[in-house]
C-alpha cells in the first residue's frame, strides 16, 4: 500500500535563471525551467525562496571571500559575463542565484526538522558539491554544506550526506573530513568511456577515504562510466541502507546529481530516470528526514525526468522492487560493492 508523505519543493525559477552562461554551457538556465515544468502536476507544497542575507555567506565564508565574488560581478558588464577558469563563470545575477540556492538548502533543512513525516527537493543553481573554499567545477558556494551545518547548529548530533552524481564531491568531503558528526557516502564513476580518469582528481575518491575516517566517509568508484540500475540498487541494498541505519542519523542531505542518466550531455552512465524512483523510495524506509539538493545532471529532459521520479519516490515510498532490482547486479559491479561491504563490515 502507498503511503503519501508530505514533499517541500524550495525554488525561485526567476532568480535561478539570472546567473547566466553561454549558450553552449553545460549549466544552464535551461535545466531549472525543464525540471519546474515536469512539477507542475504534482502533489508537493512549493516554497518560492530569495536571496539569502549576505551576513550569513561571510559568517561561513569570511569578509574576504565574499568581497571577492562581489568583485567579479561589479567586473561583469551589463548581460555578459566573465570567466574565473574554464568551469566558473560570473555573471550580473551570479550572486543573486548563489545567495538564493543557499537560502533554498537552509530553509529546507529547518523545514523537515520542524515537521514530522517530511521530506524537501531544493530545484537550484549553480551546484555545490566540488566546492567550498573557492569556486570550483560550475560550483561556488556548497549548498549542502551549509545546510549540514544548518541542522548541526539546531542542535542535531548526526547528519549523513550521500552524494549519487557522477563526479565525487571533493568539496563537501573537505568541509566534513575529520567531523565526526558528519556521514558521506559518494556513488561515483573513476574512469569515462574514452579512458580519462574523471573530475575531480584526488586521492579521496577512492578506498582511502574510508581508511581515514575509520569508515565515516566511503565511496563506491564505479572504474568506468557502464553502471546500470541494478548497480545502484545493489549499492543501496548491500552498503548504503546498512551504513545509513549503523550511522543513525537525525537527517539525510542528499547531493542529487542526474548525470549518470544514459544520454547526459556531459557525462552519464547507463542508469535510467526510474532508478531514482526505487533510490528515494528507499531512503524513506529509514524513517529519517530527506532533504535533496540538486548537482548535476546537463540533459534538461532527461534531468527533469530525473528530479521528477526522485519525488514521486520521496512522496510515496514505495518500495519499488528493490531487492529484486539488485539481484540483477553484473558480477563487476558487484565486485566494487562487495569490496565497499568488507572495509565497513567484515573484522
Amino acid at each position: 500500500m502507498e503511503i503519501q508523505r508530505f514533499i517541500h519543493i524550495f525554488h525561485n525559477e526567476d532568480i535561478m535563471k539570472q546567473h547566466t552562461v553561454p549558450a553552449d554551457f553545460p549549466e544552464s538556465p535551461k535545466r531549472i525551467s525543464a525540471i519546474m515544468s515536469c512539477l507542475k502536476d504534482t502533489d508537493c507544497i512549493f516554497h518560492k525562496v530569495f536571496p539569502i542575507r549576505k551576513s550569513f555567506l561571510i559568517k561561513n565564508y569570511g569578509q574576504t571571500e565574499v568581497r571577492k565574488w562581489e568583485a567579479n560581478i561589479q567586473s561583469v558588464r551589463t548581460n555578459t559575463y566573465i570567466s574565473e577558469d574554464a568551469d566558473i563563470l560570473w555573471s550580473t545575477g551570479t550572486l543573486n542565484a548563489v545567495r538564493t540556492a543557499v537560502n533554498a538548502a537552509v530553509s529546507a533543512v529547518h523545514k523537515v526538522l520542524s515537521e514530522t513525516g517530511s521530506h524537501a527537493f531544493c530545484i537550484v543553481r549553480p551546484p555545490g558539491h566540488h566546492c567550498f573554499d573557492v569556486p570550483a567545477g560550475f560550483c561556488i558556494v556548497n549548498n549542502v554544506a551549509l545546510a549540514v551545518k544548518t541542522a548541526l547548529d539546531m542542535g542535531r548530533k548526526r547528519v549523513a550526506i550521500l552524494d549519487w552524481d557522477y563526479h565525487f564531491g571533493d568539496g563537501t568531503v573537505k568541509v566534513f573530513l575529520n567531523d565526526t558528526r558528519v556521514m558521506f557516502a559518494s556513488l561515483h564513476c573513476r574512469t569515462n568511456s574514452y579512458g580519462e580518469k574523471t573530475y575531480p582528481q584526488t586521492q579521496l575518491k577512492g578506498s582511502l577515504l574510508a581508511k581515514m575516517t575509520h569508515g565515516r566517509m566511503f565511496n563506491i568508484q564505479w572504474k568506468t562510466d557502464d553502471a546500470d540500475n541494478a548497480a545502484y540498487a545493489y549499492a543501496f541494498q548491500t552498503v548504503i541502507l546498512p551504513a545509513l541505519r549503523s550511522f543513525s542519523p537525525d537527517i539525510i542531505l542528499c547531493s542529487a546529481g542526474y548525470d549518470i542518466i544514459e544520454g547526459d550531455t556531459l557525462a552519464g552512465m547507463k542508469t535510467t530516470p526510474d532508478l531514482f524512483r526505487c533510490l528515494a523510495s528507499a531512503l524513506t524506509t529509514l524513517e529519517i528526514p530527506i532533504v535533496c539538493v540538486l548537482e548535476g545532471g546537463y540533459n534538461p529532459d532527461l534531468l527533469a525526468a530525473g528530479v521528477h521520479e526522485t519525488i514521486q519516490g520521496l512522496l510515496y515510498g514505495t518500495t519499488n522492487n528493490l531487492e529484486e532490482l539488485a539481484c540483477k547486479v553484473g558480477p563487476a559491479h558487484k565486485r566494487v560493492v562487495d569490496s565497499v561491504y568488507k572495509t565497513l563490515f567484515v573484522q
